[in-house]
């Protein structure tokens, strides 16, 4: 452990916030907007995002750093699917 507690194991973590939210279309009824952005909390690095997509292309981009090699059907692929069917139903 280093001064502040921290376990030196963690000092490699990454950690992500993610605010997303979903504006409806006043022209059209039913078409829905993604708004958000997606922060690297220890770099500080935000993206503001464009489509779901540009989630897992962040965090791709870290885990890149350390030699990870993202799966193709990763956890946080899974997520955004699901979290764009739910959204897209409530339509």
């Amino acid at each position: 452990m280093d001064e502040a507690g921290t376990s030196l194991i963690q000092s490699g973590a990454h950690s992500f916030i993610i605010r997303l939210w979903v504006e409806e279309s006043v022209e059209e009824e039913g078409q829905i907007t993604w708004h958000g952005y997606i922060l690297h909390v220890p770099g500080g690095e935000r993206r503001y995002l464009q489509s779901l997509d540009d989630i897992s292309t962040f965090i791709a981009s870290y885990l890149a750093t350390t030699g990870a090699r993202p799966m193709k059907k990763s956890f946080v692929a899974q997520w955004l699917r699901r979290l764009r069917r739910r959204f897209t139903r409530q339509g």
